[in-house]
């Protein structure tokens, strides 16, 4: 199946060979995959502002573009980042109420995720999705491969088990005490964000 496409990749990218996907998508370049790993990524640094980017309307939530330029506009003007403006409540300048309420429910919405930040990463994988409705957005989507992109979500947590089952802090405390195990999660060699952030930067609300 796609999902088992993961273990091979990975195997790969471990023996440092490269390789080219024919006809398909590689595991960490799917849709639903950069979007969890965005989640995690906004969870770890609330001001990287291209995860939050990615993720405040996914699944919608009536957070568009025009409320997303308001905040980050207004972000810029304060020297301050996305999250921080939302957060603090802060007046942003034509920014309907109707909004404004919508944020205030991100908002709302993301601060019980914050208290799982640094226990196991699949406990706040399965917060995250099951709090945002995810599987059935998934579902909803047009195309028809609903069970494959379930599929390939049940792979990513898969991943954060096998992750939570080896990770040892105090190996990380003595290289990195900052790091965390998502930070840890992020540094594996065979998961490539730096596709995922590349990929990010060209999205927008």
């Amino acid at each position: 199946t796609h999902a088992q496409s993961r273990a091979i990749e990975e195997a790969l990218a471990r023996a440092r060979v490269r390789y080219t996907m024919v006809g398909g998508v590689k595991f960490y370049d799917r849709k639903e995959i950069r979007d969890l790993v965005a989640y995690l990524r906004f969870l770890q640094n609330p001001s990287d502002s291209i995860a939050l980017a990615r993720i405040i309307n996914v699944p919608a939530r009536q957070i568009g573009r025009t409320t997303w330029g308001k905040i980050t506009a207004t972000a810029a003007a304060a020297a301050c980042s996305v999250w921080q403006t939302i957060v603090s409540g802060q007046d942003v300048p034509g920014l309907a109420a109707a909004a404004r309420t919508r944020l205030d429910g991100f908002r709302g919405l993301a601060a019980p995720w914050f208290e799982l930040v640094g226990g196991p990463v699949t406990a706040l994988l399965e917060r995250v999705i099951e709090d945002t409705a995810y599987i059935a957005y998934l579902q909803a989507l047009p195309g028809g491969d609903g069970d494959s992109r379930v599929e390939n979500l049940r792979e990513l947590l898969t991943v954060s088990q096998d992750f939570d089952e080896h990770f040892d802090k105090r190996e990380v405390d003595d290289e990195d005490a900052n790091l965390g195990a998502l930070g840890t999660f992020y540094k594996s060699p065979c998961r490539p964000t730096s596709t995922i952030t590349k990929a990010m930067r060209t999205w927008s609300p």
